[in-house]
């Protein structure tokens, strides 16, 4: 499945199931909610994070601010009270379901430039050149990954995003993957990405 279908499933399912709205969901919004929720009903950061699988308190953190109460409420006063299935008369078939979330409109293409520097967290790290491999080979080939440099340090990936908000949590969801693949090779990451029309800049 393309990363870019998912949305456009997922808002078809919560259309299906009743939900009002559905058009203001992405996937991202849902972990992000997740956090908020988890955080509100007294859940510690250390117990939050050994639960998604965050390493990086960083990582986490991006899902905690302030914003994510906006979220979560928006997306628990959508929600009916009870949650109950839709009436028979209202389901739709698996081709039906499919055919709405792939008719969707084109979603426009964001060009992004994404700077990295990999660093081995100590000299016994032996994983900085696979990590560099999978974060290029998990995280920007999806976005038609160009490499600018030899170093691999610059690079170039365009990002489908209806509106500035799902750019952002799209690129969020990026940073977030980028950065638990280098936890996971025992290297440091820091990473850029700019909007190369606009200049905004996340990190």
């Amino acid at each position: 499945m393309a990363g870019s279908s998912l949305i456009p499933l997922l808002r078809a399912l919560l259309d299906a199931a009743g939900v009002p709205a559905s058009e203001e969901f992405s996937s991202h919004s849902l972990r992000r909610g997740f956090a908020s929720w988890a955080r509100d009903s007294g859940w510690d950061l250390k117990e939050l994070m050994n639960y998604v699988g965050w390493r990086d308190v960083k990582s986490a953190m991006r899902y905690l601010d302030t914003s994510t109460q906006k979220l979560q409420t928006r997306f628990e006063q959508n929600l009916p009270t009870p949650l109950t299935p839709p009436q028979s008369g209202t389901q739709i078939s698996a081709d039906e379901l499919q055919q709405k979330a792939f008719s969707a409109p084109t979603v426009p293409l964001i060009a992004l430039r994404v700077k990295l520097s990999l660093s081995r967290f100590s000299k016994m790290s032996r994983g900085l050149t696979r990590a560099h491999r999978l974060i290029e080979k998990t995280c920007l080939e999806r976005y038609a990954m160009q490499r600018l440099n030899k170093d691999g340090t610059l690079y170039t990936i365009a990002v489908p995003s209806p509106s500035r908000e799902e750019l952002s949590e799209a690129i969020y969801t990026l940073l977030d993957d980028m950065y638990r693949v280098a936890g996971d090779s025992e290297c440091t990451l820091e990473a850029t990405v700019q909007d190369i029309a606009t200049g905004e800049r996340w990190e």
